[in-house]
């Protein structure tokens, strides 16, 4: 097995072990923290859709992409959607995912080839998140309701978020460029791509399992 297949399978895996960590913990996900879970879904679906298409249809599975990074941002929308309500309107998230889902169609019309790298839609569907991550931030520190940052489920998904949609955004923005300075480059960015992800997820996973264990400690506390 070659480096890079070890990052890309460590990946896959990740994912998978947090899919089972979801699903064991699922009936103690609250119902913003759901979307999380099909989130991680969407992504062990893509990993083993994308393996097949390699082997049966194309090496090119640039199409996947074109398709994924929509869903995966809707999911993540409609994340923010929930937890930030009563702080911005339903309807100003509803019309940014509009807008967005109009570019992504837009840019694979008039853009970008099917078959191209999608990083028009990748950096534009990141910097959204960055903002609506910013913006719960800034919900949480104005109504100072949570008195140990670290210890809520919730801080944790944002700090993953931000922290992985910031590494996504300059991915998707300088990949091309990348490519035409250096391959070995690219490569190299690859990797560390692939360990973000490793991070993001695995913070998603003890997320699940903290979500049990306060669930079993309010069930504790009313007894």
């Amino acid at each position: 097995m070659s480096l890079q297949r070890f990052f890309v399978d460590s990946v896959e895996v990740t994912i998978f072990i947090v899919i089972i960590i979801g699903a064991i913990n699922f009936k103690f996900l609250f119902r913003e923290v759901r979307y999380i879970y099909y989130f991680v879904l969407l992504g062990g679906a893509t990993e083993l859709f994308s393996d097949f298409y390699r082997i049966y249809i194309g090496k090119n599975n640039m199409p996947i992409g074109h398709f994924y990074i929509p869903t995966s941002i809707l999911l993540i929308c409609l994340f923010y959607r929930k937890v930030l309500d009563g702080y911005i309107n339903h309807l100003l998230v509803n019309l940014v995912i509009i807008l967005y889902f109009a570019f992504s169609i837009i840019n694979l019309i008039f853009i970008q080839s099917l078959h191209a790298f999608p990083n028009f839609i990748g950096s534009s569907g990141a910097l959204i998140v960055i903002v609506f991550s910013i913006l719960l931030f800034s919900k949480i520190m104005t109504e100072a309701k949570i008195k140990n940052l670290w210890k809520e489920p919730l801080i944790l998904i944002n700090i993953a978020i931000l922290f992985y949609y910031a590494g996504n955004f300059f991915y998707f923005m300088l990949f091309n460029l990348n490519v035409e300075y250096s391959n070995d480059f690219a490569l190299q960015v690859s990797r560390y791509y692939c360990v973000l992800n490793d991070i993001f997820y695995i913070i998603l996973g003890v997320v699940f399992v903290m979500l049990k264990k306060r669930n079993a400690e309010v069930s504790l506390i009313e007894k």
